[in-house]
C-alpha cells in the first residue's frame, strides 16, 4: 500500500513549491503569529492590531487575527 500511495501526483520543482501556500513571501516577520488577542494566556505572546494593519497582506493570510481588529 505504501507503494501505491508514493505513486500519487507528481514531483513538483522548487518554483511551484513556492507558490504554494505563500511560499514565495519570505519577508513576512517569524512571530508574533496573532494579533489583537486580548487572552492574558496569549496576550504576551501576540501582536496589536495596529500591527497586524501594518502587515502586507500575504503576510495578513497567515496570521490569527482577533475580531476586535475590525470596525464593523
Amino acid at each position: 500500500m505504501k507503494k501505491s500511495i508514493l505513486k500519487l501526483g507528481k514531483k513538483l520543482n522548487k518554483s511551484i513549491q513556492k507558490s504554494i501556500n505563500g511560499g514565495q513571501y519570505s519577508y513576512c516577520p517569524p512571530s508574533p503569529t496573532c494579533y489583537g488577542v486580548f487572552d492574558t494566556q496569549l496576550g504576551s505572546n501576540c501582536g496589536t492590531c495596529e500591527q497586524y494593519h501594518a502587515l502586507p497582506f500575504e503576510c495578513k493570510m497567515r496570521v490569527k487575527v482577533s475580531v476586535y481588529c475590525f470596525d464593523f
